[in-house]
């Protein structure tokens, strides 16, 4: 059993989001970032990162300035957001020095924000069939999917630049195959569907590799925004195994995210 796994038993949404760390990590020796925002409306990206709570204050309220804390954290910071709209950084932060040493997991987010997730799930399944299967697949709990992959599994090392340039790579190959296979001629590179579906850029290049979008939705996390008509609506983000992915059409999908909310 992975040391970090004996460490964590018992907290098995912390395993669950860290399941993607190299075999004999210690996360004690670890630090992660959290996030928490506010609703926003329907159709409306995340709000800027100037407008998230990132960390807590003397009182222990919820604070913008940005503080990294032991990965145990999460599970705190979970209850205190009541489990909403809540992330974690997708880097992870060596205990001593404070500096970002590992990335992951290799994240693929797709997104149709109008709407059309049964093309979000075809989508998703061309790129299980195109990725290596050390991957878990996920429901967002709005707008699409996200596949998660090993970072080994793709050949993902080296230190933080050189995973971010490698994921950036990878990314645009995955992007380009999904692209060439819908024969899709849109000028906006990201679009990989003729219904809209996107490839988020998570890991960015045209200024610098870095990252374009630092914060990952925390595994089994509630997804809250506001409707058009001002009225809330809420999801769990939930995994879905491969079976799942193709037996299930995108109805049941969002039924089971939606049970999962009302049952937590």
């Amino acid at each position: 059993m992975r040391l970090w796994k004996r460490e964590m038993e018992g907290s098995s949404n912390v395993i669950s989001d860290y399941w993607w760390l190299p075999k004999g990590v210690s996360i004690n020796n670890l630090r992660t970032g959290v996030g928490y925002h506010k609703n926003v409306t329907d159709g409306d990206e995340v709000p800027p990162l100037s407008d998230w709570y990132r960390s807590l204050d003397s009182k222990g309220r919820l604070s913008t300035s940005i503080e990294y804390y032991p990965i145990i954290f999460v599970e705190k910071w979970r209850v205190i957001c009541k489990n909403t709209n809540v992330y974690r950084t997708l880097e992870v932060f060596g205990r001593r020095t404070g500096e970002a040493i590992l990335l992951g997991p290799f994240v693929v987010d797709i997104d149709n924000s109008g709407g059309n997730l049964s093309e979000a799930q075809n989508i998703t399944r061309q790129i299980v069939d195109y990725l290596p299967n050390k991957l878990r697949v996920f429901f967002s709990g709005h707008k699409g999917f996200n596949v998660e992959v090993h970072p080994e599994a793709i050949g993902l090392r080296g230190v933080l630049i050189d995973q971010i340039k490698l994921s950036s790579l990878r990314l645009r190959d995955i992007t380009d195959f999904l692209r060439n296979s819908n024969n899709i001629k849109d000028s906006c590179m990201n679009v990989v569907g003729v219904q809209g579906t996107v490839i988020d850029q998570i890991y960015g290049d045209r200024l610098g590799y870095k990252l374009k979008h630092s914060y990952i939705r925390l595994h089994s996390s509630i997804n809250k925004w506001s409707q058009k008509d001002g009225l809330p609506w809420a999801r769990r983000k939930i995994e879905i195994t491969i079976e799942q992915l193709w037996e299930m059409n995108t109805t049941q999908v969002s039924a089971e995210s939606e049970k999962q909310t009302l049952t937590s």
